[in-house]
Order: structure tokens, then sequence, then C-alpha cells
């Protein structure tokens, strides 16, 4: 391989180097070295496998051929599960389309520990697929907007239709997500994920993107899968 060049070289053919190298090879014409080698003593995941929908979603856009790499998409009916020691479960489903849509199903086990909490549940993700989701698609997907000029993400906490109180913004995870959430249970089932992505409980201000993530990146998760060749 030493003869060999490249126009760039990335290390790592996990979603961000294979996407990249996928942008650089048919958007730059350019000639791409992509290198994957597991650590010693762990398995290695040799192709890229997970995608976020509301981070990747210019790559369905832009890469149509995406299936014929050898490629498709699938996903797991359950994103997030939570097993406690009486014998429940907190569980939130997929929202594709065959698994949960609406997440009414997602709704109905949450009401099994308080149909309150189940209401607020799907008064949340009302608000996050009419307003949260595409305003972060919006913002994550265009340039950076001049300093004194409002963003999609500064226009959706200043709408009052998008839902979002002004005091999530200052909130930790734990004094937002018992705010919202009057039962045990359902209040550990948001705290597991939460911990799983490294966002501290106490951290001021996590809050919020915790509980966005939650609605805009757990539902949507997918996975990549076959053997992608050029």
């Amino acid at each position: 391989m030493s003869d060999k060049s490249y126009d760039v070289v990335i290390t790592g053919g996990g979603q961000k180097g294979i996407v990249l190298a996928m942008y650089l090879t048919k958007y730059g014409g350019l000639s791409v070295g992509l290198f994957e080698e597991p650590s010693p003593g762990f398995v290695g995941n040799t192709c890229s496998n997970s995608h976020q929908y509301w981070y990747q979603t210019a790559l369905y856009w832009d890469f149509p051929e995406f299936k014929d790499y050898g490629a498709r998409y699938a996903h797991t009916s359950t994103i997030v599960g939570t097993a406690f020691d009486d014998d429940t479960c907190f569980l939130q489903f997929s929202a594709f389309p065959d698994v949960d849509p609406g997440q009414e199903r997602t709704a109905e086990l949450i009401s099994r520990f308080s149909r309150k909490d189940a209401e607020t549940y799907l008064w949340l993700w009302n608000k996050s697929i009419n307003y949260w989701l595409p305003n972060m698609l919006e913002w994550m997907n265009n340039p950076a907007k001049p300093v004194r000029e409002p963003d999609a993400m500064d226009r959706l906490i200043m709408n009052p239709d998008s839902g979002i109180d002004p005091h999530w913004l200052l909130m930790n995870s734990v004094q937002l997500f018992t705010s919202l959430f009057e039962d045990p249970h359902v209040q550990v089932g948001f705290f597991r994920t939460i911990q799983s992505w490294g966002i501290a409980a106490d951290e001021p201000g996590a809050g919020w993107p915790a509980l966005l993530a939650q609605f805009a990146w757990n539902p949507f998760h997918v996975y990549a899968v076959g053997e992608l060749t050029p």
C-alpha cells in the first residue's frame, strides 16, 4: 500500500468516515483512501452501520444509489428499553411506519405507569414532529446565520406554538424530566438513555438538548446493513 497515493486519506470507516468519503468522491471528484482496522483484542465494525435520521438526512437525498452499493436500511422495533425490579419495563418504539409512527403504542405502555405521563408523551411527540424536528433539520443542514440573525433553533424556541418552556433551557436533565413526568419508571426510562449518551444528570442547561434528542434521535435510529462496495 505504500506505493499508492490519494487526494484524501480517511482513517476509520464508521458513519462519518464513509459518508465523508462518498461526498468527496461523488461531488468533489477526489480519490479517497478509506482505512479501517480493528484495535487488537476488540471486534471492529468495518461498515458504516449506524445512521440517525436527523443527523444524516442529506445522505438519503444526495445518494439515491446507496442501495446499489449493496446497502439497505433497517431498524429494530424497540429503540429504548429499561427493565425494573418489579418485572415491568419502559419501552420506546421506533417511529417508522411499520412499527409505531404516531407513538401511540409507546404511549399505551407508558399509560401502565401513568395515564397523565402517556398524554404528556403524546403532546411532546406532536410538538416534536410538527416543530422541533423540522427546525432541527433546517438548522443542521444549512450554513450558520450571522450572529444577530435568528436561526432555525432560535425561531423554534421563540415560537409559543412549539410548546417549549423557556425555563427548560436552564434546567438539567433530572429537573426537566421530573417536572414533565410524574411516575419514577417513566423518569428513569428517559434517564437511562441520557446516561448512555454521557450527559451528566446535573449539568445545567442539558435538559432541553436531552429532551430534544429523545424525540428527534431515538425514534428514527436506523442501521445500514450489507456490504458497501464502490
